[in-house]
């Protein structure tokens, strides 16, 4: 079978790792993929692809946005994008597009549509502003199935349209938890003398809620809490990054740590004594599931499926959003050394029960089988 993966964002993320990571594992099933990406913030991604051996194609895209001026242009090249992505898949004669990034990525939908090929749209959100959700409510009916990144992003969606009638499955975020992710075989990254390290891996934007880390940082310093804080991420949104760096000077913060983007993430989180998840929106937090294969202690906002997966104080911690109750755990956890070892290795029995490559593949290729009809 030979799939198209487009994806209108190449900014590398947990969508882009998760295309990558499971098309590589899809190569022993006989089905291709070719990742089609927008060329703009896409050097880094491309690197990737090919290093692993994934086909991808680049094509000059008007990319959705909040701003004005970015809006116009969007709505100025729509079609001509359409066609560019339209005559490609014409010309490539794929069997299936796999439309990823969530309810915002149209062109390659309504390209797939007029080449006459089926398609399966991954939708990841779990909040959107209205009109994406009135535009997703007039093109819902044209792809042939759905995948759900979370339970909740399905339970979001259904508020909007009835998918009883589509072929669809819930799909979470997929982790290397056998061989990339896998504590037993990894070295720890050098972060420093500090005793104690408390880390987060998000991209810098308002949806990671990073002000919140700074505000829990914030307040264990003023409970004295020894630590150092780490965030490793690339800055995806500068007026709000300028906004975290304006926070950290007003609360005279000197022991956080911005590390940019963190091309080997285990070896960071193997260098973590705790992981925050300050998430404000998310479908299936691969980072979060990431450090749950990497054997590590975990406070998370209560944000997608992370309620259905963690067992509350067994394989980790959730807060429901407060700061105050996000410093008061790590002041526990950090106090009981026992327990802190107990929810690391109940969440790394967790992440190898469901998270692992070879099972997320595998629903990738059901899906696939049951849009494309294979007998």
């Amino acid at each position: 079978m030979k799939i198209a993966n487009i994806i209108e964002e190449a900014r590398v993320g947990g969508p882009q790792l998760r295309i990558l990571n499971i098309a590589k594992e899809l190569k022993k099933h006989d089905i291709t993929t070719t990742v089609i990406i927008p060329e703009k913030y896409s050097q880094r991604y491309s690197n990737m692809l090919e290093s692993n051996g994934i086909g991808y194609k680049k094509f000059r895209l008007q990319k959705l946005s909040k701003k004005p001026f970015e809006i116009c242009l969007f709505l100025m090249f729509f079609v001509f994008d359409v066609l560019k992505i339209y005559k490609y898949l014409k010309k490539e004669q794929f069997n299936l597009v796999h439309i990823s990034g969530g309810s915002w990525q149209w062109k390659g939908l309504v390209a797939a549509k007029l080449a006459g090929v089926k398609t399966v749209w991954h939708l990841n959100d779990t909040s959107m502003p209205i009109y994406i959700l009135m535009i997703f409510k007039l093109l819902h009916r044209l792809p042939d199935g759905y995948i759900f990144a979370a339970q909740s992003v399905k339970k979001y969606y259904n508020k909007t349209v009835d998918f009883s009638s589509f072929k669809h499955l819930i799909i979470q975020a997929p982790v290397d938890v056998e061989k990339r992710f896998n504590p037993q075989a990894v070295q720890q990254m050098n972060l420093g003398a500090a005793k104690t390290k408390i880390g987060i891996v998000a991209n810098i934007n308002p949806v990671k809620g990073i002000d919140t880390f700074v505000d829990v940082v914030r307040i264990c310093n003023r409970k004295e809490v020894k630590a150092e804080y780490f965030i490793a991420g690339m800055v995806s949104n500068k007026s709000y990054f300028g906004k975290i760096i304006s926070l950290v000077d007003k609360y005279k913060i000197n022991n956080i740590t911005f590390l940019g983007p963190c091309d080997d993430v285990p070896s960071f989180l193997k260098s973590l004594d705790l992981y925050l998840c300050t998430s404000a929106n998310e479908a299936s937090p691969i980072s979060v599931w990431e450090a749950m294969s990497m054997e590590k202690p975990i406070i998370s906002n209560s944000v997608g499926d992370v309620s259905l997966i963690f067992e509350n104080n067994k394989n980790g911690i959730i807060v429901n959003y407060d700061i105050e109750n996000f410093a008061e755990n790590i002041i526990v956890l950090l106090g009981k050394k026992e327990k802190r070892e107990s929810i690391a290795v109940n969440a790394r029995k967790k992440a190898l029960k469901e998270f692992s490559l070879g099972k997320i593949t595998m629903l990738h290729k059901k899906i696939y089988e049951m849009i494309y009809e294979i007998r």
